[in-house]
């Protein structure tokens, strides 16, 4: 199973242990435009730049 385009949002982090254990495949298409806050407001996306890098460093750390 491959995931496609998800966004970084907490409900992911779920996942990355089913693709640390080989059940997915560890691939992410991550449609990261923004981390600006003032952009990401603009676009009423509820990701905050901090918290969003944050996030992917754990992924990244958990399957590199």
């Amino acid at each position: 199973v491959r995931m496609h385009y998800v966004y970084p949002y907490p409900h992911v982090d779920r996942v990355l242990p089913l693709m640390a254990d080989g059940r997915i495949l560890p691939y992410l298409d991550i449609p990261f435009q923004h981390a600006s806050p003032r952009v990401l407001k603009a676009m009423r996306r509820p990701a905050h730049q901090e918290k969003t890098l944050e996030r992917l460093e754990r992924w990244r750390a958990l399957c590199p």
